[in-house]
């Protein structure tokens, strides 16, 4: 820094060299107008190298700091993604190598044992996409930040090394048996097997009604039960023009859908 910042005179030199410049010229003034030869032609060489080597020396200082701003300029602007990149880095090796990681805070409302389980599932497996959390770790995370209530207190029932265990989908089953198979179905299963299509109603819109009907049901509806219940659900006149059509073995909803 000093030789960066080193004085300069009307020469353009820095002021120290200036210094060694002007002894210089009045040793040779003084060789000149005669006299002992050797001890000023010795003098001028002695400075003339003093001068030399300030030169060089400033200038490679002066070069040296120069490019070591440019460095620290550089490395100042790169910081951000650096560091951004070395924590990416590091939450992948804490993920992967087996290391101990902080469990994510999911930020969901707890399942509590009512309310619809297929989107509080689904909700929790978006979660699980964006934080990356390995399918290992689910059952835990889930159990440690997303039940509560009566769903917490049946999962506390088995020990955590068996709830470790678990896929996450096995955990929504084991909920769904105790929450929502004893209680909901019973109703999803009644609206299943009154379910009938409108006078008005067009087809379009009575198959969207058909098929989220079909989905409230656990376990899923088969094939077969899907095709049958599509025949019961059509008014008198169209169930009449499908006996000659329909399967005796059954088929799939699609096929009925055609019929």
């Amino acid at each position: 820094r000093t030789c960066a910042t080193r004085r300069m005179d009307i020469s353009g030199l820095p002021a120290d060299v200036a210094v060694q410049m002007q002894e210089v010229k009045a040793t040779i003034q003084s060789l000149v107008e005669g006299g002992d030869r050797d001890g000023p032609l010795k003098k001028v060489e002695e400075l003339t190298e003093r001068i030399s080597k300030m030169s060089i020396a400033g200038y490679e200082i002066e070069s040296t700091l120069t490019q070591r701003t440019s460095e620290l300029n550089q490395a100042h602007q790169q910081a951000p993604q650096v560091a951004a990149a070395t924590a990416t880095t590091m939450a992948a090796l804490a993920g992967h190598s087996g290391g101990t990681s902080r469990i994510p805070k999911i930020d969901l409302q707890p399942y509590d044992g009512t309310g619809d389980i297929d989107k509080w599932q689904k909700r929790c497996e978006a979660v699980f996409t964006v934080l990356g959390t390995p399918p290992e770790k689910q059952s835990a995370v889930i159990f440690l930040n997303s039940l509560k209530g009566v769903a917490l207190t049946h999962i506390d029932e088995w020990p955590m090394s068996e709830i470790n265990s678990w896929p996450f989908a096995h955990m929504v089953e084991v909920l769904r048996a105790r929450f929502e198979l004893t209680i909901k179905q019973a109703a999803h299963r009644q609206q299943w097997a009154t379910l009938t299509m409108g006078a008005k109603e067009s087809l379009e819109t009575f198959y969207d009604r058909f098929t989220k009907a079909a989905h409230k049901i656990k376990p899923p509806v088969s094939n077969v039960d899907q095709y049958w219940r599509w025949y019961q659900a059509m008014p008198d006149w169209i169930r009449d023009r499908l006996n000659m059509s329909m399967s005796e073995e059954g088929g799939t909803l699609q096929e009925a859908v055609v019929l």
